[in-house]
């Protein structure tokens, strides 16, 4: 964990509480993005690509029916 717990070590994800839990994205991480239908996971998942993208990484979107895949490089 980071020393300050109010601070991301990795790319923040533009949510301030799940980067308070999560510190941010790590390199090497899997996320899995799970809930029911319809409750936002593709809204979401474009959300946190969008930020990563605005912070200068270039990112892939790869959406099927029910799995969405992204991948993020420096």
């Amino acid at each position: 964990m980071a020393s300050n717990k109010n601070s991301a070590t990795g790319l923040t994800t533009g949510f301030a509480d799940l980067d308070r839990v999560t510190c941010g994205w790590q390199p090497g991480e899997e996320i899995v993005i799970a809930a029911r239908p319809a409750v936002g996971k593709t809204a979401f998942a474009l959300h946190l690509a969008r930020t990563a993208a605005s912070a200068g990484y270039h990112i892939a979107v790869y959406i099927f029916t029910y799995t969405i895949f992204f991948s993020m490089n420096n």
